[in-house]
């Protein structure tokens, strides 16, 4: 699956955040318990190809101007207590629309996942005085989580982004001619059930893609 890989926030042990989400995993399935939980977040208009697989969480809607939350499901097939949503306060908290400009070459990720994405708005720069944030809600403040978002397309000059959670950042990656580096940050603690992860522009005046996002909680306590 696409969360054995490397990179922007390959879905850890015990996933947690939905589609770029999770679960944790007290659930029996066969004869296996404490079941690594995976959470794969599709970003996507109203007017996109969905994919076919029940496995990813779909976060259907334009960001700019749509009240969003979605309850996510792991890889699995099971329901958490998680909800993913994208922020909207202006002037700090700003998402573009979404786009059909998104590619990839990772193993596992179909065209109508990495085709279509959502945007950060213009004037995102590395400042962070505009950012775009997804709000993660429902997690579990003994676990740790791994977050891995991906952006890549073939268009336009050189825009350089990372994610940032908890004050912690992900490598810097040109999404131009990006076809498999995921941006991830580790060891990620929520603060009473709640993640905020910011995906930042570098460069200012840059639109930047993120089409898919991986969440998942490790075993380990706080302790």
């Amino acid at each position: 699956t696409p969360i054995k890989s490397s990179a922007a926030s390959d879905v850890y042990k015990r996933q947690l955040l939905d589609a770029f989400s999770d679960v944790m995993v007290i659930n029996v399935i066969g004869n296996f318990t404490n079941i690594e939980a995976v959470y794969q977040l599709n970003f996507c208009g109203s007017d996109s190809s969905l994919p076919d697989s029940a496995e990813w969480n779909n976060i259907v809607g334009n960001p700019e101007s749509d009240v969003l939350s979605v309850k996510l499901t792991d890889t699995y097939g099971r329901s958490s207590s998680i909800y993913v949503s994208p922020v909207q306060k202006k002037p700090s908290y700003v998402w573009g629309s979404p786009t059909d400009s998104g590619y990839c070459e990772l193993p596992g990720i179909p065209e109508s996942v990495y085709k279509y994405a959502w945007r950060i708005g213009f004037g995102s720069n590395d400042s962070e005085s505009v950012v775009a944030r997804l709000t993660f809600d429902g997690l579990n403040d003994e676990y740790r989580y791994t977050v891995k978002a991906f952006g890549g397309t073939k268009y336009g000059s050189v825009k350089p982004a990372k994610i940032k959670v908890n004050g912690v950042y992900s490598d810097t990656v040109d999404q131009v001619g990006n076809t498999a580096t995921y941006m991830t940050v580790e060891d990620c603690q929520p603060s009473g059930g709640v993640l905020n992860v910011d995906l930042i522009n570098v460069t200012e005046g840059a639109n930047t893609n993120y089409c898919l996002l991986y969440t998942s909680p490790s075993p380990r306590d706080s302790t």
